[in-house]
């Protein structure tokens, strides 16, 4: 239903299955159908929480970068 939140769950699959939106960081928000199956065909892409998990992890290498002495952390 609009507005629930559920906890997010991570799915491997065949990007093939998703079409274009199955890129490298998305984050696909994908609907349940009336018995709780997965509808990937209407997977949508979320823009917001893909920004905020990128500078997430961009604020965790700058962290480790600032502890690496030697100057060899790099992803």
């Amino acid at each position: 239903e609009a507005g629930d939140e559920e906890t997010p769950s991570l799915i491997e699959m065949s990007a093939d299955l998703l079409g274009s939106v199955a890129i490298e960081g998305a984050v696909l928000i994908v609907p349940l159908g009336e018995i709780g199956e997965p509808l990937w065909d209407k997977a949508k892409r979320n823009l917001d929480i893909e920004q905020a998990l990128k500078a997430e992890a961009e604020r965790m290498l700058d962290r480790l970068q600032e502890r690496d002495p030697g100057g060899d952390i790099v992803l």
